[in-house]
């Protein structure tokens, strides 16, 4: 019986976290989805495949990975090597680092040299985002997770980086693009696609979203907030609020988060030449792009910190309107807003 490896190079921004939660444990009697520590492949593809030393691995997971990645990480490669060697059945492989930086250079074909032993066939399937909608979507997310500037024009894709090396060294054949979009998707979900494409079959209880979008407001407090946490003369009061604050911030504000339609087009026109190769490989046209027609647009990194200042007082205050009466948390709350408006 012919034994297929799947590589679901979850691209970022598209349903890739979600498609991972719904699969992870996943097995029947021809299938499996890869048993790697954690959900999502990315820190164990690393880990594997990326060629990188020892120390330079302990270095990335020191300040990424779980410590329960890290526990399990001891036994991750026998494991993995006793599974290609005794399990006939196929293999799928999600991570999004599938199509990032930390497989270049030689990591995909150590990747490739390790698997090809194995398999009779390797496949690579892709969701791919149209341009516009993923620098939004990926500005929003690092405004989040990390002190940034406003650049949108950073977090373009760039598709034939991402694409090109597979097609190379798979073939145009075993790679599978798919448009990111309802129209595209088995039942305009990328879940039920993917699954669809790779035989397993889900319950109505596993499909489900996990990633959520954050407001305007919420994501201009979190880079205001992530900034004050950079200065170590914040008071310890004001860093506990803080700290509460982006726990609870998550629902915060109504207005969607946007960028300038005219900045956008300027970026999708500098990288015409990528889309259009792109769009060759997928066989269409990017839809049209459509933000929210409430959306907040924002066009420079002054009008981003100018909402978090309007948003700011909103917030504690609904905070204080709703707190339970933990007294240390309260002082913390109330101090950390004092000190946060000046007046501490």
């Amino acid at each position: 019986m012919s034994r297929t490896c799947i590589l679901h190079a979850g691209m970022h921004k598209t349903g890739s976290t979600s498609i991972q939660v719904a699969l992870d444990g996943y097995a029947n009697d021809r299938l499996i989805y890869a048993p790697l520590a954690s959900s999502n492949h990315s820190f164990a593809v690393m880990d594997l495949f990326s060629g990188r030393s020892e120390a330079a691995l302990n270095e990335f997971f020191a300040s990424r990975a779980s410590q329960d990645y890290l526990q399990r990480r001891t036994t991750l490669r026998g494991d993995f090597q006793t599974l290609l060697e005794t399990d006939r059945r196929d293999l799928l492989i999600s991570a999004e680092e599938l199509t990032g930086q930390m497989l270049q250079g030689d990591g995909i074909d150590i990747l490739l040299a390790a698997l090809r032993p194995h398999f009779d066939r390797i496949r690579l399937i892709a969701y791919v985002r149209e341009p516009k909608s993923f620098v939004i979507s990926m500005q929003n997310q690092k405004l989040r997770e990390r002190i940034t500037d406003f650049d949108p024009a950073q977090w373009y894709p760039g598709y034939r980086a991402r694409f090109q090396p597979w097609i190379d060294r798979l073939g145009a054949e075993n790679v599978e693009l798919v448009l990111y979009h309802r129209s595209a998707l088995e039942g305009g979900d990328a879940i039920r696609d993917l699954a669809g494409r790779v035989g397993a079959l889900l319950g109505n209880g596993d499909q489900r979203n996990v990633n959520i979008s954050y407001s305007a407001e919420a994501t201009a407090l979190h880079q205001l907030w992530l900034r004050r946490l950079g200065d170590a003369q914040l008071s310890f009061r004001a860093r506990a609020a803080i700290s509460y604050g982006k726990r609870r911030v998550t629902e915060f504000g109504q207005t969607p988060f946007g960028i300038d339609p005219d900045l956008l087009s300027r970026i999708a026109a500098s990288q015409a030449d990528d889309i259009r190769w792109i769009e060759d490989q997928l066989g269409c046209t990017f839809p049209e792009h459509r933000q929210k027609p409430d959306a907040r647009l924002f066009h420079d990194q002054a009008e981003l910190m100018a909402c978090a200042t309007e948003a700011e007082a909103t917030f504690w205050h609904q905070i204080r309107a709703c707190w339970r009466p933990w007294k240390d948390s309260v002082l913390a709350i109330e101090a950390g807003a004092r000190t946060l408006a000046g007046q501490d």
